[in-house]
């Protein structure tokens, strides 16, 4: 539970709270600068990542606005196009290429966002 103190926690306290995926609203609409919007929680994620993976796509272009890095790269080595190309949404997918996402961009496993879009879904 979240109490009146929670905007000086950090990502990683968030996460040690148990906010789960969905909070992501709750979680990164706290910070607008991007020296916050670009943290990463205790899975290595930022706001950007979670919400590209939890469906939470009208999040993505205030989170770009923002400052959130398009090209930051999960602990696997995939970027927010990746994770929403997983997801199979084309909407996220265009989104973070309206935001400066790489479509070329290779993964771990030599995947790209643009491959993993179509394979997947």
């Amino acid at each position: 539970m979240l109490n009146d103190y929670d905007d000086e926690l950090t990502l990683t306290e968030y996460s040690s709270y148990g906010i789960q995926p969905k909070d992501t609203s709750t979680l990164c609409g706290r910070y607008k600068e991007p020296a916050y919007i670009n943290l990463r929680d205790a899975d290595g994620l930022t706001c950007l990542h979670r919400a590209a993976m939890t469906g939470e796509w009208a999040l993505l272009p205030v989170l770009l606005r923002a400052g959130a890095d398009v090209h930051a790269l999960t602990p696997e080595g995939e970027s927010a196009l990746h994770l929403a190309a997983r997801q199979g949404s084309k909407l996220a997918y265009r989104l973070l290429i309206q935001g400066g996402a790489d479509p070329t961009l290779r993964n771990r496993q030599g995947e790209t966002p643009e491959a993993l879009l179509y394979v997947e879904h």
